[in-house]
């Protein structure tokens, strides 16, 4: 059995049966367990995979439009490659991701680009 493990502790995920789909499953044991505290509609009925650009693909293979972007984070779509691609040469390089005011490059770089100097 899949378990994860919150701050609540450890969910033991209901095993998928022919009976049950992969989205029903996910969605009853996020049902079980979050807060109904949020802005946005929570009875979507269905559990997202993966995605990229504006689409995203449920648990059980269908494939919807993000009519939500992200909640609104997502001006560029999912997984966009002009971000990914920024966020893989952070990583290759060994940059330093949290940081908070302290001087980096990457932090130099846009100060320069938010004065007009890049």
């Amino acid at each position: 059995m899949k378990m994860i493990i919150n701050i609540k502790g450890v969910i033991e995920l209901p095993k998928a049966t022919t009976a049950i789909s992969q989205n029903t499953r996910y969605l009853e044991s996020q049902a079980a367990r979050e807060s109904n505290a949020r802005s946005y509609p929570r009875r979507i009925p269905i559990a997202i995979a993966e995605a990229e650009g504006i689409h995203v693909k449920d648990m059980d293979g269908k494939i919807y439009y993000d009519c939500l972007a992200g909640a609104g984070t997502l001006a560029l779509g999912h997984n966009h490659p002009v971000v990914i691609e920024a966020i893989r040469e952070l990583l290759d390089h060994k940059r330093p991701l949290h940081t908070l005011d302290l001087t980096t490059p990457v932090h130099v770089a846009y100060a320069g680009l938010q004065h007009g100097h890049g």
